[in-house]
C-alpha cells in the first residue's frame, strides 16, 4: 500500500504493468561518505556534532537503515501506542489498510521517518513537518532554511523498510524482494510486460542469468530497484522514461551467489548488512554520469547470506534535482566529491522497531510489550 512517504516517482507506468504488478506500490517508495573503509568492515560516516540556532545537529549526515517488518510482533498495546503518536491523517491511513502487513509496513515507514528527524536533525518525535514537492517527491519542509539540503528517502516492499538520508546531495533508495510476483507464472512472461522499461544493454545483462526463473527475476529486480532509486533522487516522476537511465552492474552481482561470496571477501560480520560502491554505472540519455554514487546491496535472512531482497541507492548533486526539490530544499552547494574506493562496503544499520524511539518514548514502548502478543 501507498504512504504520503512513499515518494510519489514511480517512473513511467502503464496500467497493464500496474495491474501485472498486483496493485504492489513498492515502486513508489520514499548516503554517500568522504571516508574509506578497510577492506574488512563496512565504513560508517562520521559525525560532529554541533548546536545550530538552538538545534542539536550532525555534519554531512549519512543514513542507511533497515527494519525487517516481517520479524516485527507488536503486542494491541504496543500497536495503539504508536498509533497515537501519528497525526489523525497518518493514523487513519495506517488502519486504512486491508491487510495487516502493509499496515505495519506503514506504521514503521512513519517511525523511522520521525527517528531520522531526531537523530540528524535534533527534532524531537513527531516534530518533523513533510511536504511534496509539484512532482510529488517529498521532503522535511521545516528545516529548510536551518538544514540547507537535507533530504531523505524510504521505500517498502515485501519483508523490509529502507531508508536513507544526505545532505550534500539529493539521495533516492529502493527494496524490492526478488520473489515472483504472482504464484504460477512464469518469469518470461512477467517480463514481457517490462520490456520497454529496461535498455537493449540491460535486458542481455539480465538474460545473461537465464533461464531460471528464480536467477531472471534477482537480475532484473536489480536494475528496477536502480532505476527507482535515481528517479525518487532526481524527483521527476511520472515525466522520467525508465529506458533513460541505464546501468552496468558488475557481472558476478547480479546473482545471489555472486553477493554470498562478495560479502564473504569482505568478511562481512555475521547479521550484518552493507551496501556496495563502486560496482555499477550509470549513464543518462547515453552520457555517462560519473558524479553520481550508486550503492547496491542485499537484504534476506538474519545474516543476509541468502538474498531475497535487493536495495539500491543513488545520490548525485543537488543541481540535477527537479526545480521544485531544489526549491524545497533550499540554497545548498554541493558537497559530493570523489575519492571513493571502488568496492567499498558502506554498512547498512538493520534495526528492530524500539531501536527507532528514545528515552521516554521507547520505555513506554517496551513496558507494553510481552513476548507471546500478535500484532492487532
Amino acid at each position: 500500500g501507498s504512504t504520503p512517504f512513499d515518494g510519489g516517482n514511480g517512473g513511467t507506468r502503464t496500467a497493464a504493468v500496474l495491474q501485472k504488478l498486483g496493485g504492489l506500490s513498492w515502486w513508489r517508495g520514499l548516503f554517500f561518505s568522504n571516508r574509506s573503509a578497510h577492506s574488512q568492515h563496512a565504513a560508517r560516516q562520521p559525525s560532529r556534532i554541533f548546536l545550530r540556532d538552538g538545534m542539536l545537529m550532525q555534519q554531512n549526515v549519512v543514513t542507511r537503515k533497515a527494519v525487517c517488518v516481517e520479524e516485527w510482533d507488536p503486542t494491541p498495546s504496543q500497536w495503539d501506542y504508536l498509533l497515537s503518536l501519528q497525526t489523525p491523517e497518518d493514523r487513519e491511513l495506517i488502519q486504512g489498510f486491508r491487510f495487516v502487513a502493509d499496515s505495519k509496513r506503514s506504521m514503521v515507514a512513519r517511525i523511522m521517518l520521525q527517528s531520522c528527524a531526531v537523530t540528524c536533525l535534533g527534532l524531537q518525535f513527531g516534530e518533523a513537518k513533510f511536504g511534496r514537492t509539484l512532482e510529488g517527491r517529498p521532503y522535511v519542509s521545516n528545516t529548510a532554511e536551518k538544514r540547507p539540503g537535507f533530504n531523505l528517502n524510504l521505500s517498502h516492499h515485501g519483508d523490509w523498510v529502507f531508508l536513507g538520508s544526505e545532505e550534500r546531495g539529493v539521495i533516492g533508495v529502493d527494496v524490492v524482494t526478488t520473489k515472483a510476483p504472482r504464484a504460477g507464472e512464469d518469469a518470461e512472461t512477467f517480463l514481457l510486460d517490462f520490456e520497454d522499461q529496461l535498455t537493449p544493454w540491460e535486458w542481455v545483462q539480465v538474460r545473461r542469468n537465464g533461464p531460471a526463473d528464480a536467477s531472471l527475476y534477482f537480475a532484473f529486480f536489480i536494475f528496477w530497484a536502480l532505476k527507482e532509486s535515481y528517479i525518487k533522487a532526481v524527483g521527476l516522476g511520472f515525466g522520467f522514461t525508465l529506458k533513460r537511465a541505464e546501468f552496468t552492474v558488475e557481472e558476478a552481482l547480479l546473482t545471489p551467489e555472486g553477493w554470498a561470496e562478495a560479502r564473504a571477501r569482505a568478511l562481512a560480520r555475521p547479521g550484518s548488512a552493507e551496501l556496495r560502491r563502486g560496482c555499477v554505472e550509470m549513464a543518462i540519455d547515453g552520457e555517462r554520469r560519473p558524479e553520481w554514487r550508486v550503492e547496491l546491496g542485499v537484504l534476506g535472512d538474519p545474516d543476509h547470506r541468502v538474498p531475497s531482497h535487493v536495495i539500491a541507492a543513488a545520490i548525485g548533486p543537488h543541481a540535477q534535482a527537479s526545480p521544485s526539490l531544489r526549491d524545497a530544499l533550499g540554497a545548498v552547494q554541493d558537497g559530493l566529491g570523489g575519492g571513493e574506493e571502488e568496492g567499498e562496503w558502506m554498512e547498512v544499520e538493520c534495526v528492530k522497531v524500539e531501536a527507532l524511539l528514545s528515552g521516554g518514548l521507547r520505555e513506554e514502548y517496551v513496558l507494553r510489550g510481552a513476548p507471546s502478543s500478535r500484532p492487532p
